[in-house]
């Protein structure tokens, strides 16, 4: 009945669904030409039905592809009943095989007789809903409401649900309003238009339907600009009415405004044309037409290309060795936008085109005069923006995702003396509607003590300078800021007592004196390779994990071993020793998350382990914590383990933890430690751009270059209210739930007064550390409300998205009022 294809596996390789009268077909795409049949071992038969339409999508946005198929009736055929049958969505687990969630997530139709299925964003929220069409009944729209469920949506469109039958669905932004627009082919019965007039509000366009006139059918259609003006034209095949039935063609000549339809091709007694493709073909940069037929050979229509008009098309591809390209495994749903000139055009990868047709991953724009388009802007399915500057028209562009990092969290930086320079990102343990399973959110933790290195640290006309930068695609409440300085004897270091972790002991952020350091005498990892040379120094030489295909964040099982001989036993009876690790963590992100979830992994964190005494090993911190967030150095309370016994740890994780330097110290006490506290004496808030991401050395990870600053970015818009620009250290005198609201570009310059301190003893030396509170927030698509501000975070609320509203506090609410009256609307 129909054939499909997609990447299922990510391999780069076109895969190939049959949809069939009886048990459907996968055949999986070995890259050498030769296909298998993984029916079975993936689960993908379906059951007994007349499978008709089907389409590809990530319609979880979990990072791979799911199939819906839309069932016309059981099968063999019983003539004595209506058709019908439920249709399935079928979620790729990413482990091969699938399940099919239709009836869980309310998708599965009962028993109608469906079509086909199209992929369109009814709501402009950034997730995939759907259209299926029915052919006996009303064709249904579902709006994606993420996490496995999604809602009839079908009173969105006015007369939607009165507009049976349906043979298909053509989804485009006709009247060029940045918005997706749909078409319903209804075969003997005229097609109807609606367009969405603002976000997720629809209108009948009468116009056209008085243009159409009330006798003139289509079975099948596509959207395509044919005289590469850009604007989108409309091809009808199958299309007229009585005996008289061909193909029709209506020019757009702007805003959704057709000309009369004219007829071209054929004209038969029925109607047998079905599925429609409109694409270049022959490489002229002229849209041709392929046009198949029930029953007959298909038709091809060949365009020569409109003098003067200039065109692109883009073709989204993964840069391959020697050259080579691929598809992009995830390009269905991408959604592009064209700026030359004064036009601005929209097009979304469809999963399906028209009737039973499958359109070729690629998007073609016209251009009209313009030898370029100013700018070509990508937004893939997995919600991350990437924008291409200048791209020269008459070429078909390929395009490679840009792999970057649309989140983290604020980025501090220091006045070294010649520059500011990066320190590392800071309250990752912070953020808030962190995804980790249906229905759990990880529990943040506003709270962060962070070390500046002495060696980065200078005054500036008794003035210690601070950028707080938010340069990524997130939203930061910040709370409090202040600088705790340590005065310790010289050849001594203070580290606060920190990590990122989910259990207790929680970390107190209290300064821990040390003096000398016992590193290793071995280590190695759970291969046998040895690894003690890249945790002597910081040097960015990181033992690294193993990587776990599919899972950004995660890693295989595994450990380092760390083994320090004889050295622990020299550490004095009753002294209290710390392991110190230096490194970095590759974060997840909640959609990995909720793909992890599918294929049943589990993160764990890492865990440190000794030997048992019979040979193997004991789990003694179940969670030790991770540095949290670009590198760092993190503590772990060591006084409850046996120590003396035996010279040997284990940290073992499946996270994608990269360790450079492991040693273990003794505190010193308290004694001689001088403790001060600075409040900012400056503290402006500010646009300041993107500071870049680069390596010092090659090697991961990147970090930001405070002196090389992007005035824009890539990035999506968070909708609510931002703080004013000015001076908020009002904001960040306490922890009191009056913060500021960062967008991304925003900076904070803090300026502390050196001269409050006490002067420093002789034969002493100082260590600044910034104590934060305050929580941050990213735009995963499935982080707890990722597209607004709200619902603002709290001190004592139990988790987010709170359950409850916070404390009253009538003189908050009035400060937040006042100081939050930068409004952004995101798109």
């Amino acid at each position: 009945m129909g054939a499909w294809f997609g990447d299922y596996d990510l391999d780069g390789d076109p895969d190939l669904y049959l949809t069939c009268a009886g048990p459907n077909r996968l055949y999986r795409n070995d890259g050498e030409g030769r296909f298998t049949d993984v029916t079975a071992a993936s689960g993908t038969a379906g059951g007994a039905f007349l499978s008709v339409g089907a389409a590809w999508a990530d319609f979880d946005h979990d990072g791979d592809l799911d199939l819906f198929v839309a069932n016309w009736s059981a099968w063999p055929v019983d003539p004595a009943k209506p058709p019908g049958a439920p249709n399935a969505l079928l979620r790729n687990n990413g482990t091969g095989t699938f399940t099919d969630v239709a009836a869980q997530c309310g998708v599965d139709g009962g028993m109608v007789a469906s079509i086909g299925v199209q992929v369109l964003d009814l709501d402009d929220d950034r997730d995939l809903d759907l259209c299926v069409i029915n052919h006996g009944e009303s064709s249904r729209l579902f709006r994606n409401d993420r996490v496995g469920r999604y809602a009839d949506a079908t009173d969105l469109l006015p007369g939607f649900a009165e507009a049976a039958p349906g043979t298909g669905a053509c989804v485009a932004d006709v009247d060029g309003n940045g918005l997706e627009d749909l078409l319903l082919l209804r075969g003997r019965q005229p097609p109807r238009l609606w367009l969405q007039e603002s976000r997720g509000r629809f209108a009948e366009d009468r116009s056209f339907a008085a243009l159409i006139g009330p006798q003139s059918g289509a079975v099948g259609g596509t959207f395509a600009d044919l005289d590469l003006d850009g604007d989108l034209d409309l091809v009808l095949v199958g299309a007229g009415s009585s005996d008289r039935v061909g193909h029709r063609l209506l020019m757009n000549h702007g805003r959704g405004r057709f000309s009369a339809p004219v007829t071209f091709g054929p004209q038969n007694a029925l109607p047998d044309a079905r599925g429609t493709v409109a694409t270049d073909l022959d490489g002229d940069g002229a849209i041709d037409l392929l046009v198949a037929r029930a029953g007959a050979t298909p038709q091809l229509w060949r365009c020569n290309p409109p003098a003067g008009r200039n065109w692109l098309v883009v073709e989204p591809g993964v840069e391959r060795a020697q050259d080579a390209a691929k598809p992009e495994p995830m390009v269905v749903g991408l959604h592009v936008e064209v700026k030359a000139g004064l036009t601005v055009q929209v097009a979304r990868v469809a999963a399906t085109s028209g009737c039973l047709g499958s359109a070729p991953p690629l998007l073609h724009f016209g251009l009209g005069a313009k030898r370029k388009a100013d700018y070509v802007r990508l937004l893939w399915p997995d919600a991350v923006l990437q924008s291409e500057m200048e791209v020269a028209a008459g070429q078909r562009w390929r395009v490679a995702k840009v792999e970057r990092k649309p989140s983290s969290c604020p980025v501090l930086f220091v006045w070294d003396g010649s520059r500011f320079a990066f320190v590392t990102d800071f309250l990752g343990t912070g953020g808030v509607g962190f995804f980790v399973e249906p229905g759990v959110y990880a529990p943040p933790d506003p709270t962060e003590d962070v070390r500046i290195p002495p060696e980065l640290v200078a005054q500036d006309r008794g003035r210690y300078l601070l950028r707080v930068t938010e340069p990524l695609e997130e939203v930061t409440y910040l709370d409090q800021l202040e600088l705790r300085v340590y005065d310790h004897p010289a050849g001594y270091e203070v580290h606060p007592d920190e990590r990122f972790t989910s259990t207790p002991p929680f970390p107190t952020g209290a300064p821990i004196l040390i003096a000398e350091k016992v590193f290793p005498v071995a280590a190695h990892d759970d291969r046998g390779e040895p690894v003690l040379d890249r945790l002597i120094e910081i040097d960015r030489r990181y033992c690294e994990p193993p990587a776990l295909a599919g899972f950004k964040g995660y890693a295989a099982d595994h450990w380092f071993e760390l083994d320090f001989g004889d050295r622990l036993h020299a550490l004095p009876s009753g002294s209290m020793p710390w392991l110190f690790l230096h490194g970095f963590v590759e974060y997840t992100y909640s959609h990995v998350n909720y793909a992890a979830w599918q294929a049943g992994l589990a993160m764990r964190p890492p865990s440190i382990e000794v030997p048992d005494g019979r040979g193997g090993w004991r789990t003694a911190i179940a969670d030790a914590g991770f540095p949290a967030g670009l590198p760092r150095t993190m503590t772990v309370d060591l006084s409850s383990l046996p120590l003396g016994a035996d010279g040997r740890l284990r940290l073992r994780t499946n996270m994608r933890v990269f360790w450079d330097q492991a040693f273990v110290a003794v505190e010193a006490g308290s004694t001689e430690l001088v403790r001060s506290v600075l409040a900012p004496s400056v503290a402006e808030l500010r646009f300041l751009g993107y500071p870049r991401d680069y390596s010092p050395d090659g090697a991961e990870p990147t970090i930001h270059d405070y002196q090389r600053v992007d005035p824009s970015a890539a990035f999506k818009a968070m909708t609510g209210d931002f703080t004013r620009y000015g001076d908020v250290r009002a904001l960040l005198a306490a922890a009191d739930d009056r913060y500021v609201l960062m967008a991304r570009g925003d900076e904070i310059a803090l300026e502390f007064d050196a001269s409050a301190l006490p002067p420093l003893t002789p034969g002493f030396a100082r260590t600044l550390v910034l104590h934060a509170d305050g929580w941050c927030k990213d735009m995963d698509l499935y982080t707890a409300f990722p597209d607004t501000v709200e619902p603002l975070p709290f001190h004592g609320m139990t988790n987010y998205p709170p359950d409850t509203a916070p404390p009253a506090d009538l003189e908050r609410d009035e400060v937040l009022r006042r100081f939050n009256t930068r409004r952004h609307e995101g798109r």
